[in-house]
């Protein structure tokens, strides 16, 4: 499963602060595996998973380079987990 947002406030980039949302997807599990990258961004941003959760993960992301005020639209991949 894969999917993208846009941050809609612009100034949660502000160059070394870090921001964090959480997504709420019911299809995500606990033990899922989640990656985030971003796909329009003139600024140098940072952005990790910082929890994964049943129905939910948190993205967490700080700009170290730039000084413009964007919407960045931030991409991300659910890998599922499977016990064998």
């Amino acid at each position: 499963m894969d999917g993208f947002w846009n941050v809609d406030d612009p100034g949660a980039n502000t160059t070394g602060a870090w921001t964090t949302f959480t997504v709420n997807n019911s299809t995500v599990e606990a033990t899922d595996t989640v990656v985030v990258d971003f796909r329009s961004s003139t600024d140098i941003l940072i952005g990790v998973v910082s929890k994964v959760s049943a129905g939910s993960f948190a993205v967490s992301f700080i700009s170290i380079g730039g000084t413009t005020t964007e919407q960045p639209v931030v991409g991300f991949a659910v890998i599922k987990a499977v016990t064998s």
